[in-house]
């Protein structure tokens, strides 16, 4: 599961995507997550994808960041 702007919103550039800010559960756990994506006018696809994980983020800052404990 992935919250693009559980931190900080979306950066959106014509056909750029850019989260900063983001967050990724991973098993039991939410980790801090940073990506861009493009996607060129004819594809249907990301023409590139990039990301980067960072931190757990702390079970304390879950809610207000209204990332789920479930599944």
């Amino acid at each position: 599961m992935v919250a693009p702007y559980a931190f900080q919103d979306l950066a959106l550039h014509a056909a750029e995507i850019v989260a900063d800010g983001a967050a990724v559960k991973a098993g039991k756990r939410w980790l801090r997550l940073r990506y861009r994506c493009v996607v060129a006018p004819t594809a249907q696809a990301p023409s590139e994808f990039a990301f980067a994980l960072g931190d757990a983020i702390p079970e304390s800052e879950w809610s207000e960041h209204f990332l789920s404990a479930g599944s």
